[in-house]
């Protein structure tokens, strides 16, 4: 059987929440979620996530911290997903290293289908990788 790919959603609004849990589940996915960027900041170790789903603006740590943070340990694909969608709030997140992000209100098709693009990418680097860490033990 194979692996169905770990979502980690991160969003303090639980409908939102619960949307992208249902649905992603529909489209294949493994999903687990937090309601704060303290919770969120523990879970990658616990569960090695194939994708994070980012809120920006959260009340404890906002996704720009977290994502500050991951990025330190982390290559996982990240997309940020924000009500602010304005270029200059945008230029942050693309600085630090986010991947994509999406604007709410967003379209649940639209984001499964950036969601399985970053998936794709992230798994032809890790066979890129494999075959230079092999090359390299020769």
């Amino acid at each position: 059987m194979e692996k169905r790919p770990l979502v980690l959603s991160v969003d303090d609004e639980d409908p939102i929440l619960k949307l992208l849990r249902v649905n992603l589940i529909a489209e294949g996915y493994d999903v687990i979620t937090a309601s704060d960027g303290i919770v969120a900041l523990k879970l990658p170790e616990e569960h090695m996530p194939d994708l994070l789903l980012l809120d920006i603006m959260m009340s404890d740590l906002d996704g720009l911290q977290i994502l500050n943070l991951i990025r330190h340990d982390s290559n996982v694909p990240v997309i940020m997903i924000t009500s602010k969608c304005e270029a200059t709030t945008l230029r942050n997140p693309l600085g630090l290293g986010t991947d994509d992000f999406v604007c709410k209100p967003f379209s649940i098709i639209g984001l499964t289908a950036r969601i399985k693009a970053k998936l794709r990418l992230a798994q032809r680097r890790n066979k890129i990788a494999e075959v230079v860490g092999a090359h390299a033990v020769l």
